[in-house]
């Protein structure tokens, strides 16, 4: 019995070790080989930031922005982020380079959201143990796991072996490096994507991270605007009534785009929509900040 305790113990202690140093492996590739990771892509400052989820990624385009303002932008929209996200990755932004002189971020339903997005957090499980974003995974359900080797690579089966083959073969384009972050979406077929939000909904907006999104530019004297991209049907005046009463700099561009022709669907506009919803966010930009 002693000789199988024994086994048992030595298989268990051997185990957790090269699950201890494979998910070192992971963190190191992930945050200095992957085209994932955003800040791998990022090669100079910016004079501007788009911020968002995928109503900016597909929607935004900077060489547009470029052109008009005589500026650098890029695009950081991560598909699925709630404001947690987005001041996380301004955070991790002013860490790595410049400040910018001027942020945009879009806005919508999600204002409403404290916790962190399950898809959107794969961008940050590898700062887990940085003093830049600590605060950010209290809001993730299962943090209380993260000190267990392995198990970010587990439960967020995009990472670890198949990210790593993936880099190796190259056989996937996420690099942010292309079209500086955006991704124009086609209209070849239409799809109809309603956000659940109810016409007379009153929603409290006192979100904590876009408060500190706020004060964080005030400080570091960052001109800040916040606009919201065109939707197709399904619009909440109220809620729109709402957001601008409470946000500095606020653009509604829900109506600026009537037709369906300019959307992939509900939510998001297509190339031609985008070339129109950044064109007028550059001329309110203009007139904005001169």
């Amino acid at each position: 019995m002693n000789n199988f305790l024994k086994k048992i113990t030595i298989i268990f202690i051997s185990v957790f070790i090269l699950a201890f140093i494979a998910d070192k492996f992971f963190d190191y590739f992930y945050m200095n080989f992957s085209n994932r990771k955003v800040f791998n892509s990022i090669k100079k400052d910016y004079d501007m930031l788009v911020l968002g989820d995928s109503r900016v990624k597909h929607n935004i385009i900077p060489s547009q922005l470029d052109s008009s303002l005589g500026i650098s932008s890029i695009n950081l929209g991560i598909p699925s982020s709630n404001p947690l996200e987005i001041l996380t990755m301004l955070k991790l932004y002013l860490n790595h380079f410049r400040k910018p002189k001027i942020i945009a971020v879009e806005v919508y339903n999600k204002i409403q959201f404290i916790s962190s997005d399950v898809l959107a957090r794969q961008q940050f499980l590898q700062y887990y143990n940085s003093d830049i974003i600590s605060s950010y995974f209290n809001y993730s359900e299962d943090v209380i796991f993260y000190q267990i080797p392995l198990y970010r690579y587990t439960k967020y089966r995009d990472l670890g072996w198949r990210e790593f083959y993936k880099t190796l073969l190259k056989n996937y384009n996420l690099s942010i490096s292309n079209n500086k972050g955006y991704s124009p979406l086609d209209y070849k077929e239409f799809k109809e994507n309603i956000i659940d939000l109810n016409n007379n909904e009153k929603l409290d907006l006192n979100n904590l991270h876009i408060d500190s999104l706020i004060s964080l530019c005030n400080d570091e004297g960052i001109k800040l605007i916040f606009f919201t991209s065109p939707i197709y049907l399904n619009k909440n005046s109220k809620f729109l009534n709402q957001l601008e009463a409470y946000l500095p700099n606020y653009l509604n561009q829900i109506d600026i785009l009537k037709e369906k022709i300019y959307f992939k669907d509900n939510t998001h506009v297509n190339h031609e929509g985008a070339k129109i919803q950044t064109r007028h966010l550059s001329n309110y930009i203009k007139k904005t900040f001169n």
